[in-house]
């Protein structure tokens, strides 16, 4: 998008330890948005530094995710708020889209941005295609309150857009298995109270269904070695939840 005036968007991104990654987000982003915000909660690496060179930085507390995106939209000095992480890129396709909309006149409340991930530098199939969305008037939408995979509720008409954010999964295989592994960890505790009847059955019947899915259906068995790994990861991730979640409930009783 050039020689155009900036998107009346706020872009809003929680971040934390993100050295590795955030400069290639924000450079995505440099001179299309009225306004970058950044708010980092704690960095012990050289996150703010990088980021001041590109947005409005605030130093926080961590809330939780969901509390600490929807911080950062009502920070936000636009009403309109697209929410990014800091390993998300925006294409050029996607900017030249948001161009072309009139965000003063407009009837929707909410967009849907698809979601592209980067694995090991090759593209990687989305599980079913994801959609979230990322761009919303801040007036009608806000994240739910959980604890991990945090989306927006919206009060009115939500539209999918044709262009689309790539999501680098980190900078090894190590932080994303780690990565992984925390918000197992995190679905587990949320869900004690919620999920019945789990056992090591079941937990391993979710982890083969999700690597039947991604690798065959989702055919990231086209990516060669790089599409098993990605496959074998979140496998073991859905394997991994479920047990968490069936220890917690055992030590419950």
């Amino acid at each position: 998008m050039q020689n155009m005036s900036p998107l009346p968007i706020s872009v809003v991104i929680i971040t934390k330890n993100e050295s590795m990654i955030i400069e290639k987000c924000l450079r995505s982003l440099r001179n299309s948005f009225d306004e970058v915000l950044v708010l980092d909660s704690g960095s012990e690496d050289d996150t703010v530094n990088i980021a001041r060179e590109f947005a409005t930085v605030i130093e926080t507390d961590w809330p939780g995710y969901a509390a600490q995106k929807n911080r950062a939209a009502s920070m936000a000095r636009n009403k309109w708020v697209f929410s990014l992480d800091a390993d998300e890129v925006v294409s050029e396709k996607l900017l030249n889209i948001l161009g072309t909309i009139e965000f003063d006149n407009t009837n929707v409340s909410a967009y849907c941005i698809e979601e592209k991930i980067v694995f090991l530098s090759k593209l990687m199939p989305a599980y079913g295609r994801r959609y979230p969305i990322l761009l919303f008037n801040r007036d009608f939408c806000q994240f739910d309150n959980v604890v991990v995979h945090e989306k927006i509720i919206t009060k009115g008409k939500v539209k999918k857009l044709d262009g689309y954010i790539e999501h680098y999964s980190v900078d090894g295989l190590k932080n994303y298995i780690d990565k992984l592994n925390n918000y197992a960890k995190l679905w587990a505790a949320e869900r004690k109270h919620v999920e019945k009847n789990i056992n090591i059955p079941r937990a391993a019947a979710s982890a083969l269904i999700i690597f039947i899915k991604f690798y065959f259906v989702q055919r990231a068995i086209l990516k060669g070695w790089r599409g098993f790994i990605f496959s074998i990861i979140h496998t073991q991730y859905t394997f991994n939840k479920y047990m968490y979640l069936y220890e917690i409930k055992r030590n419950l009783k």
